[in-house]
């Protein structure tokens, strides 16, 4: 169990680092370039950057590749080559900063500011998102990723979700611990 926890872990990795750079690595130009949407509202809201989105795929890719030179040839490897690793990598952070724009574009649709919260949004769809595109690699994981697997990893990006939004909010990276 605790090895099948692991090989998961490792797995959803690119998509947990690609979802947090942004934070560190984002600002700049917004990636709606400040448009509305046809409601009137800003499609994403100025939060959503051209270089967080860069950071989050670049930073999946590099997660990837890093995980693809050192668990490959140890017994927590997951794929059946070292370049399914690079895939994974950028289908998970392309999936991960993708899933949160459409959760920003829902937050919007339902009047959120920036910085609010929004359950379920703000924790999960990233990883859902990620999932779906992470799915194109499915056939070269050595293992299966069952829906009790999925279950499990919902609980913990909500939980890592929490710590890490809190650890931004006192590392003063974020304006609120959510």
């Amino acid at each position: 169990m605790v090895f099948h926890f692991i090989q998961l872990f490792i797995f959803i990795l690119p998509a947990y680092v690609a979802n947090s750079l942004p934070v560190l690595l984002g600002h700049g130009t917004p990636i709606d370039l400040n448009k509305n949407f046809i409601d009137g509202k800003r499609i994403f809201g100025p939060g959503k950057t051209v270089r967080g989105f860069v950071s989050a795929v670049v930073g999946g890719f590099f997660i990837g590749g890093i995980l693809g030179l050192f668990i490959f040839n140890t017994p927590y490897n997951i794929f059946n080559s070292q370049m399914s690793y690079i895939y994974s990598g950028v289908l998970l952070g392309f999936g991960a900063i993708f899933g949160d724009l459409c959760g920003s574009f829902l937050k919007r649709r339902f009047n959120r500011e920036r910085g609010t919260s929004m359950f379920f949004i703000d924790e999960i769809i990233f990883l859902l998102i990620a999932l779906l595109f992470g799915s194109f690699v499915f056939d070269s994981l050595l293992f299966t990723l069952s829906f009790v697997d999925v279950l499990i990893l919902i609980i913990i990006t909500f939980t890592l979700h929490k710590i890490a939004n809190l650890l931004a909010y006192i590392f003063k990276l974020k304006n609120v611990p959510w």
